[in-house]
């Protein structure tokens, strides 16, 4: 296998989108479906109805308007073969209303061009990025919608760029226990390469989050993709608080990369530590023989 391809199955495994399985999503551009906040990731990316902070923006705008307060996101993923992914947000909250800015970007790093005869003749970079805009309103008892705008510009051999919508919708926690939570993810037009027409990678996901005490958190997911294969997904987190120190642990399950990718896979695990407003969280996935997957992000709260 050439490094440029498996740099491109690898963003494929890394979005949870299995190629080698029937039924494997044959959208464009992946990195959308790449996750935001590696407390989310090291839960297994069942977090539709649990986000309560910027990354909201990412699983559901509609979370924004739950959130305690304004707070920032940033995230780091470097994986193999020179591939990399980054996510920032910056969420505030002004009564009912919920406003955020975010950013996703994702680089292959250089890949080998080469021309009908197999000579080489450089090298190309494929850099996808989404920058997004999100709103968020609480409706009144708990309930809250929201929706978020992309404008995404993809630069493979050519460029090309593409307008897509999130809506999402939560409940309150009911007996402040348990709250349900509902999007709709990428809806928009076909991105035009060239003369190729692509599909924007649309997924509706649904999700729970249980609230069993103060400590600990349990979330569980099942994602409808318009192409590809459906997945459900859950974790757990522990997580307590000392004064203005804070230290979580957390494990989780996503089918979506369970089954096709030789080796271990669909299990992630990680920690978070926090020192007043500030929290690093730290997330581990496995990708069977593709190796594994570190991510970092850092949460602001103000």
């Amino acid at each position: 296998m050439t490094a440029a391809m498996r740099k491109i199955l690898l963003v494929l495994v890394l979005a949870a989108v299995p190629p080698a399985a029937s039924g494997a999503d044959t959208s464009a551009l992946p990195f959308l479906r790449l996750p935001a906040g590696a407390r989310s990731v090291a839960m297994g990316e069942a977090f539709t109805a649990a986000a309560d902070d910027a990354t909201a923006l990412y699983w559901n705008p509609a979370l924004l308007s739950a959130a305690p307060g304004n707070s920032a996101a940033l995230m780091h993923a470097s994986y193999l073969e020179g591939t990399s992914y980054d996510f920032a947000a910056a969420s505030v909250k002004s009564g009912p209303n919920a406003f955020a800015l975010g950013i996703q970007r994702f680089s292959s790093g250089d890949m080998t061009e080469f021309d009908d005869t197999g000579a080489d003749i450089g090298s190309f970079s494929q850099v996808d990025t989404a920058f997004v805009l999100a709103y968020g309103r609480a409706l009144g008892e708990g309930y809250s919608l929201g929706g978020a705008a992309k404008y995404i510009h993809s630069r493979i051999m050519a460029s090309a760029d593409a307008y897509a919508f999130d809506f999402g919708l939560a409940t309150p926690y009911y007996l402040d226990k348990v709250r349900f939570a509902v999007t709709a993810a990428n809806i928009g037009a076909r991105i035009q390469y060239e003369r190729d027409n692509e599909d924007l990678p649309f997924l509706v996901r649904g999700g729970a989050a249980a609230r069993l005490t103060p400590e600990f958190l349990l979330t569980a997911e099942a994602g409808l993709p318009k192409a590809g294969n459906k997945y459900l997904a859950a974790g757990v987190e522990y997580a307590a608080r000392m004064d203005s120190l804070s230290i979580a642990g957390r494990l989780g399950y996503n089918s979506r990369t369970a089954s096709d990718v030789p080796g271990l896979s669909g299990l992630s695990a990680g920690c978070g530590f926090g020192i007043a407003s500030l929290t690093l969280d730290y997330a581990l996935t496995f990708f069977g023989d593709l190796g594994k997957a570190h991510r970092f992000s850092l949460l602001y709260k103000f």
